[in-house]
């Protein structure tokens, strides 16, 4: 059950981008090196060469934070050197808030992929395929949602040190803690979006590419629902309360930078605020302009954050579409009553799982990959992808003549274990 629950959430971010993972540690590898993280970033890759095997030394990795590195070269007596460097990942667990628990470990995950990608760009590898948007340049206008969160992010922070300044007492402890909230609130959901997503809005100089299939992904849809209504009937014949899946829509698929991917799964999807606690703002913000009528230099600093927060909601307000997602409810299941013949469908159906959703997009990203190289004339780039697709993604990169250098952040080594 795990594993048909990670491989939902991972169809769900490419449906939505990520799953917990259940491979081992794969075989065939030259080096296996625990790495600790430097403090000094300009020291990373002083040594670097153009030449495209230096990324298959095991000492270019010695600074590398976080991670364990492993090597894997092509096989088939490939001389040429094509390289990926695969991040295996953690993301936002489905039908889950930003703040939730559950996503503690993909924050932290996210945090150490954003460091090994931030060193990885500086030694030249700049180019990423992330999981989670459909094939081809990801548009920059699609990063832009996401920038003007972290700019406003930053721009209330800053107003909120100048009315501190100001502060004469007016100012109540309860304003300062809801907009600390609010910040950390942002921040998690900025790593939450993904990390290459992060560094691309931050300004980093990276070239962003999905990997879905368009039909692949369609049938990945299918597949999916239909493994949500059969767990929902099955919890429902058995009288427990369905856990682990959901059907909403922002909260499975990252709104700035899945909207191709968000459309085409709108069935399974329901809009969701991303922003808790806005009331509280809302209010402490009346309450403290109250507080400080007599002082205009602060009332005019809580209009600037007021301005600013009210441009970060509206960031935040859902997307309309034409399209109607159906209610969990019009389950086609629920004329089928007997316990042993939803098990059997779900057993067929979670078959159907491993073959389309893990087999046939490892197959598919590892072809779409090849042609990425060969289309940017490249011979090293990034894959962010699921941890669950970690040892068989790197079979198929090794089978097309691709040396795979694994990269395994500590928070998801630590969650395959």
């Amino acid at each position: 059950m795990k594993k048909t629950y990670l491989i939902i959430a991972g169809i769900m971010l490419a449906t939505a981008a990520v799953l917990s993972s259940y491979f081992i540690a794969p075989a065939n590898s030259t080096s296996n090196n625990k790495i600790t993280e430097d403090k000094n970033l300009q020291s990373l890759f002083v040594d670097q060469t153009s030449d495209a095997s230096y990324f298959l030394e095991p000492q270019s990795y010695s600074q590398i934070p976080d991670s364990t590195v492993t090597i894997h070269p092509a096989t088939g007596g490939s001389t040429a050197t094509k390289i990926a460097i695969l991040i295996p990942q953690t993301h936002r667990y489905p039908g889950s808030n930003i703040s939730d628990s559950v996503n503690d470990s993909a924050v932290i995950a996210q945090g150490q992929i954003y460091k090994i990608i931030s060193y990885l760009e500086k030694a030249g590898a700049n180019t990423v395929m992330a999981e989670g948007d459909l094939e081809g340049k990801i548009p920059d206008d699609k990063i832009k949602n996401l920038s003007q969160k972290i700019t406003l992010k930053e721009e209330l922070k800053a107003e909120v040190q100048k009315i501190k300044g100001s502060d004469q007492g007016e100012i109540t402890p309860q304003f300062y803690t809801a907009v600390e909230n609010l910040i950390s609130s942002i921040d998690r959901e900025i790593l939450l979006a993904g990390a290459p997503y992060k560094l691309k809005a931050e300004g980093y100089n990276i070239n962003l590419y999905g990997t879905e299939d368009q039909k692949l992904l369609d049938n990945s849809a299918e597949i999916v629902r239909n493994t949500i209504y059969l767990q929902d009937r099955l919890s429902a014949l058995q009288g427990v309360n369905t856990v682990g899946f959901s059907l909403s829509k922002t909260s499975l698929v990252n709104p700035e930078n899945n909207s191709t991917l968000k459309d085409k799964l709108l069935e399974l999807l329901q809009n969701r605020s991303l922003v808790a606690n806005t009331s509280d703002i809302d209010n402490e913000l009346k309450m403290n302009k109250i507080n400080a009528a007599n002082n205009s230099d602060l009332n005019a600093l809580l209009d600037q954050a007021q301005n600013t927060y009210n441009e970060i909601k509206e960031l935040d307000k859902p997307q309309t579409t034409n399209s109607s997602a159906p209610s969990r409810q019009q389950n086609p299941y629920n004329n089928i009553n007997d316990v042993g013949t939803i098990q059997n469908l779900i057993k067929d159906n979670n078959d159907k799982l491993q073959e389309t959703v893990v087999d046939q997009r490892n197959q598919s990203t590892a072809e779409k990959f090849v042609q990425l190289l060969s289309a940017q004339n490249k011979d090293v780039a990034i894959i962010t992808f699921g941890s669950e697709h970690q040892e068989g993604l790197i079979q198929e990169l090794n089978k097309r003549g691709i040396s795979v250098v694994d990269i395994l952040p500590n928070e998801v080594g630590q969650k395959t274990q």
